[in-house]
């Protein structure tokens, strides 16, 4: 008389490799993503035109707004030469959570103002203002006012205008 045996656990997949596959798929695919979100809002945030410049020095306002400023609701204008401002919006792969988080860098402010929150949602930030008035050594005065900022979103209509493309990216991602 014959026995065979056979060991059914060997016939299954090799699970830590197929895990491993699975996680470096997530990690290339979420990366990707976050890239795709990144630029966009980059490419969001325009910088201020010579003529909206010229206009402001000769005192011109469209409408009794200031041409280097954006509308509210509109993406923030960059003031700025080059693209250090906009290179301050980075993506990160977090492996715990497998999740990605994308936006601009948080600076410290001397006056504790978080800009990029200000620019997405809008609200009250704390602004150094310099009176019309001088003090007795004939220096201007400054101080510490709250100004109220209306929301002009930059990320999250990145990440909208992104949405649609992110099933694709995990379709046939693990080889």
């Amino acid at each position: 008389m014959t026995t065979v045996t056979w060991k059914i656990k060997g016939s299954f997949f090799d699970r830590p490799r197929v895990q491993r596959s699975v996680d470096r798929a997530v990690r290339r695919e979420l990366s990707r993503a976050g890239a795709f979100v990144r630029r966009t809002a980059r490419s969001s945030i325009r910088p201020v035109g010579k003529r909206a410049k010229s206009k402001k020095k000769k005192g011109q306002r469209v409408g009794g707004l200031d041409p280097t400023i954006s509308r509210p609701g509109q993406p923030p204008r960059m003031h700025t030469k080059g693209a250090k401002n906009i290179r301050t919006i980075l993506f990160g792969y977090q492996p715990g959570p497998q999740s990605v988080v994308i936006g601009p860098v948080l600076f410290k402010s001397k006056n504790g103002v978080n800009v990029p929150q200000l620019l997405e949602h809008g609200g009250t930030g704390k602004v150094l203002a310099t009176s019309r008035r001088k003090n007795r050594g004939g220096h201007a005065t400054r101080r510490l006012t709250a100004a109220r900022y209306k929301a002009r979103p930059f990320m999250f209509p990145a990440l909208q205008k992104e949405a649609p493309k992110f099933p694709n990216l995990f379709r046939n991602s693990i080889k």
